[in-house]
């Protein structure tokens, strides 16, 4: 291997060598450092000069599948290729040598204390079982293969001889691996599976409890003999008996004796240990606690990556209602800005959305549907619509043929739509030219005349099959069912279907993923001619089209050997599933796929994009053909990315900072802005994401295609926590309720009565936890109540509490208001209403006004006044509001919660009797204002 650093161009990544780490008779392994982002990785080099073709194709099977593996216990693959007669895999490196080496370095005599036995125990546990769900066996789990990290973290490695367990064989018979880790079935010659692989932890145990090997001998005849017979040596006293019994378990001679790695995870050693204290990268005083073991893996091994803040230190959850309004924004299509979309309110409020070529889906919350078309011209549709006709609706039409069952998910295809319910059916419409319908073609559809289904039809295959989410490109189509098997069907051209080839298919097909691994798909993504599939170890599987490298199948050149720069070929489309080896460095969480590029979210947030760039849609602040995937930082560094989504040449970004992004063409309104001809570039493009809303929008749902965006985008109006019970509340529980009850029924009404502004909905619905159906209030209500809220309070004086009302409104806004009327803003009692005949005299408004006889005392300031507890019955007598004498010392030490309820009731009736006055005073205005208008008409005359 190379000895130096080497320089590069723009399309090949940049190793610069560091040091040789071990050399063996077939290879050796080197340390480089990645100058992309200054990462540590190893290239190991394996000569297969005397290997078959048929082991070499097997080594290459086994890091596709490997490349699937992704936990934190895991030595990570991220490529690989074949040169001449040697094959190269670049791999994470471990900076902290073996778990041989800590063993050796151990003290003579000094044993390692249980609970640090346990840490490094339940690592190695832990990694086994992830590769056995994977049907992964390792064949030589070993204390030199398995290497560490400075933080002590684990990390099982060397899979050069592992095997995939498939349907038909699940027993091995090759007789591989370290004699002094060999089961005693695979010394005998008898066919073994995973539970041999149990045999070689339960002697790694052993090793680390006693400082030697499990069974030792002067020659491999003798150590044969030791294994077969299977006894081993007591462990020092100092250890638990429990552990004791582990050992004699995972050495069991029958190996069906043996538990699993899952069941080990349960035993109570590591199921049940006390709290955490310290992590000591010295080896001494570790407690461990297994509730908190993966936490602290997690949070060594990604310690210089930002993560978002856990609640882990939190004893109770505290229930939080949050009151929301959500909108429904579209742009593209010549429409440069965001237009919203005023129907999805109340019972329609839109959870899903979905953009097609030619029209818009809409999920509900109530899981109704609508759809309408989105072409130019007035284009005749294909039936899409599912409206059982090719109107072209221009506005959203309920798809009324659902008004008995429950929809979820919708998708929008070319000239389809496919419709996903609750209880796993699918239905489809539309054009059936691809065979996007996943109806054969000589099934009784209800077709017209031009092959098109205008009604959505149940696609009968999966009448027994539950399908959990689907996606779709511009001809074709995935399912993923609960079983976590995945289907295609429609266009297979470029092989966007996985299948093999690139013939049509009208009715679903199975697809044959490299794995045996159980429930290995966690979701499905379609861009227009090439699909993913999403593991759920964070890993994706990709194949279609990919002339532009929007699979990220095509690595880049490098030059770690000292002969010449090595290439790898160029591959234009991928006619079945292939691991995306060049994203195995990040834990994907998210996929969007567009018509030639493809944008990624990882754990932590990042956005990586991949593909073309010839408009800047990538938003890496260039038009740079890069080949390889790359992190979008810029005006994205240290936020977190929960939503992307991909157009023809244009990306949308939502941030968890409630912002929203849009880079690339800029064309027709693809980017929801208005860009100044003097900051368009290149191919009118933006190459850095630029902000289309401002940061009150929280994006719950995404769609962009072609030249099309929409948006679900909501904001947060109130949030409050829930109040204990009255019975288990102390006396400042019960203050902070009647605080907390007043303060936001005045603050936002709508809390208490489900009343809201027509634009400002709650996210219950039509109707609050009340029952009491919403209404519209005039903006008098919403406004002034927001600028002059007034917060309830308890007070008192020798321990007597009282309640408080303060006014808290600025002089400007005082200025804007008659004092009449926020006088009675400030009381919260009622709006006078004065009779026709009076109301053109200021002064019958004025008498009309309570005077402290009602039990009131007016300030002029913004000082606070008191009303005591007789004074509030009193006033809410004269009102016609009479709910008793509430007796505060006692509400406090009763802790009542029919006082309680007393107090609300009293506040929902002011609400209601001033939403009532201000509609009147709201005609009232009305009728003036005509007046008005007449009069300044005949002055204009």
């Amino acid at each position: 291997m190379s000895d130096s650093a080497h320089s590069l161009s723009n399309d090949q990544e940049e190793y610069q060598f560091v040091r040789v780490l071990g050399r063996g008779a077939f290879g050796e392994a080197a340390l480089y450092r990645k100058a992309e982002d200054n990462s540590l990785v190893v290239w190991k080099e394996i000569n297969l000069h005397r290997s078959s073709k048929n082991v070499e194709d097997s080594a290459l099977h086994e890091i596709e599948i490997l490349s699937l593996l992704n936990h934190d216990n895991i030595v990570t693959y991220y490529n690989h290729y074949i040169d001449d007669e040697s094959l190269f895999i670049e791999m994470e490196y471990a900076n902290g040598g073996t778990l041989h080496d800590k063993i050796r370095i151990q003290e003579s005599g000094q044993l390692l204390d249980e609970e640090v036995v346990l840490w490094y125990f339940y690592q190695l546990v832990s990694a086994v079982a992830h590769i056995h769900d994977f049907d992964v066996m390792h064949r030589d789990i070993k204390t030199l293969n398995i290497f560490l990290t400075k933080s002590e973290i684990v990390k099982l490695g060397d899979f050069g001889i592992s095997k995939v367990l498939d349907g038909e064989n699940r027993l091995a018979t090759s007789i591989v691996g370290t004699p002094y880790y060999m089961s005693p079935e695979l010394v005998r010659g008898e066919p073994y599976d995973l539970k041999s692989d149990i045999w070689a932890v339960g002697c790694v145990l052993y090793e680390l409890l006693t400082l030697s090997k499990t069974f030792n001998a002067t020659n491999q005849l003798r150590l044969a003999a030791e294994i077969v017979r299977g006894e081993i040596k007591d462990i020092n006293e100092k250890y638990s008996e429990e552990i004791t019994e582990l050992i004699h378990l995972l050495l069991h001679k029958d190996p069906n004796q043996r538990p699993s790695m899952i069941e080990t995870l349960k035993n109570p050693l590591l199921s049940s240990r006390r709290e955490i204290t310290d992590i000591s990268t010295l080896l001494k005083h570790i407690v461990v606690a297994y509730r908190l073991y993966d936490q602290k893996i997690n949070s060594l091994q990604s310690s210089k990556i930002p993560r978002v803040p856990s609640n882990s230190g939190a004893t109770e959850p505290v229930p939080v209602v949050i009151s929301t309004e959500s909108d429904v924004y579209y742009w593209g299509g010549g429409k440069f800005t965001p237009q919203k979309l005023n129907i999805f309110k109340g019972e329609d409020r839109a959870t899903q959305v979905s953009a097609g070529k030619t029209h818009y889906a809409v999920v509900t919350v109530e899981k109704g549907v609508f759809t309408w078309a989105n072409t130019q011209g007035g284009q005749q549709m294909a039936g899409q619509l599912g409206h059982s006709d090719k109107a072209s609706y221009r506005v959203p039409k309920r798809v009324e043929i659902f008004h008995n069952e429950v929809i979820k998910q919708a998708v929008c295809g070319d000239e389809f739509t496919l419709f996903l319910s609750d209880n796993g059916a699918l239905y489809s419409c539309g054009s059936n030219y691809y065979g996007c319908l996943g109806l054969e073609e000589n099934e009784e559809n209800e077709e017209d005349d031009d092959g098109y289904v205008l009604s959505p039809t149940a696609i009968e295959l999966f009448s027994n099959i539950k399908i959990s989410q689907i996606t779709c490109g511009e001809s074709h189509v995935l399912a993923l069912t609960d079983d976590k098997e995945v289907y295609s069907w429609g266009c297979g051209e470029f092989g966007r279907l996985g299948l093999g080839s690139e013939d049509d298919y009208f009715s679903p097909q199975k697809l044959q993923i490299a794995s045996a691994g159980k429930g290995l798909i966690k979701s499905v993504h379609c861009g227009s001619d090439f699909s993913f599939l999403l593991t759920i170890s964070g890993r994706v599987i990709a194949f279609g089209n990919n002339e532009h490298n929007q699979l990220g199948l095509n690595s880049t050149k490098n030059t770690i050997t000292r002969n010449k720069p090595r290439h790898t070929s160029t591959l234009h489309c991928s006619l079945t599933p292939m691991a995306v080896r060049a994203l195995n460095r990040y834990d994907i969480n998210y996929i969007a796929a567009g018509q030639s590029h493809a944008a990624l979210i990882d754990k932590f947030g990042r956005l990586i994009t991949m593909g073309s760039n010839k408009c800047g849609e990538r938003g890496i602040g260039n038009l740079k053909q890069t080949i390889n995937p790359t992190i979008v930082s810029g005006v994205l560094s240290g936020k977190i990315v929960h939503k992307v989504a991909c157009g023809d040449s244009f990306t949308v970004i939502a941030t968890t900072g409630n912002q929203l992004y849009s880079c690339g063409w800029a064309e027709d309104g693809r980017l929801g802005i208005i860009l100044p001809p003097s900051e368009k570039g290149v191919n009118n493009g933006w190459t850095h994401p630029r902000p289309i809303f401002g940061s009150l929008h929280h994006v719950s749902s995404l769609s962009c295609n072609y030249w099309h965006t929409i948006v679900v985008a909501e904001k947060v109006l109130n949030t409050r926590k829930v109040a204990k019970g009255a019975n288990h509340s102390t006396s400042s529980d019960a203050e902070d309720i009647i605080t907390l009850l007043a303060e936001q029924s005045l603050e936002d009404p709508s809390l208490l009565l489900g009343t809201s502004n027509s634009d400002n909905r709650s996210s219950a619905g039509i109707r609050s936890d009340s029952g009491i159906p919403s209404s519209d209030m005039i903006d008098i209500t919403n406004d002034r109540l927001q600028d002059d809220r007034k917060k309830v309070k308890l007070h008192g004086e020798n321990s007597i509490p009282k309640l408080a009302l303060g006014s808290q409104s600025a002089s400007n806004s005082r200025s804007k208001v008659p004092d009449w009327l926020r006088n009675e803003l400030d009381n919260g009692e009622h709006i006078p209403i004065v009779p026709k005949s009076d109301r053109n005299t200021r002064t019958t408004l004025d008498t009309s006004l309570p005077d402290s006889s009602d039990g009131f005392e007016f300030s002029t300031d913004d000082q606070n006044f008191d009303l005591s507890a007789t004074d509030y019955t009193n006033a809410s007598r004269s009102h016609g509001m009479d709910y008793g004498a509430i007796d505060i010392d006692k509400l406090i030490a009763e802790e009542s919660t029919d006082q309680i309820k007393g107090i609300v009731e009293l506040l929902l009736s002011r609400i209601n009797q001033l939403e009532e006055d201000n509609e009147n005073l709201k005609k009232t205005v009305a009728a003036k204002d005509v007046k008005i208008a007449a009069l300044l008409a005949m002055l204009d005359d």
